[in-house]
């Protein structure tokens, strides 16, 4: 589970399993090395391709909220394509999981805290901070929210689990990230 695609911050299609992993530190392929642009003097972007299509994820700073805006898409190779994808926001040990209002959620950990919100059209928003949570019975794998602060360690963290439908549709699958001053 910790070595997964599913388990790290960063878009997962559910039903690709790109690269395959074969064994501990052994997978049966790399995906394609990312395209990075800088399209705006605030944002950046990469796309990478795997073999049902092109994985793209822009971030954009926010500078008159002091955050960050990540904007993830999947372009199928196939207009006839109908699968999902997800995104996991797995955050560290010890922090704080609270949800505010349905796609807005309050991060605290270590005295400082900041604002994550889900744009609309994800599909689900599932929190899970606690084993009890949602999200942590309705999950693909029994071990989602374990992670490993060092060698040989393993702990349960709270995490985001963002899911979305891919295909063609006119979507901005966002995430923003709003900082906040330290409490």
């Amino acid at each position: 589970w910790l070595a997964s695609r599913a388990a790290h911050n960063g878009l997962c299609l559910t039903h690709l399993n790109h690269p395959k992993r074969l064994g501990t530190f052994l997978w049966s392929g790399g995906h394609s090395v990312p395209a990075w642009r800088q399209p705006e003097p605030d944002a950046f972007s990469a796309e990478w391709f795997v073999p049902a299509g092109t994985i793209c994820r822009k971030i954009v700073e926010l500078k008159d909220s002091e955050g960050w805006q990540v904007v993830d898409d999947f372009l199928p190779n196939d207009k006839d394509f109908d699968g999902e994808f997800t995104v996991r926001w797995q955050f560290a040990p010890g922090t704080n999981l609270e949800r505010i209002e349905d796609r807005r959620f309050r991060i605290e950990r270590e005295g400082f805290m900041m604002i994550v919100e889900a744009s609309e059209d994800w599909e689900t928003v599932l929190a899970a901070g606690r084993p009890d949570d949602e999200a942590s019975a309705d999950v693909e794998h029994r071990h989602a929210g374990l992670v490993s602060p060092s060698f040989r360690v393993t702990k349960p963290a709270p995490f985001l689990l963002l899911t979305a439908q891919a295909g063609y549709k006119p979507c901005v699958f966002s995430t923003t990230f709003l900082a906040s001053a330290p409490r």
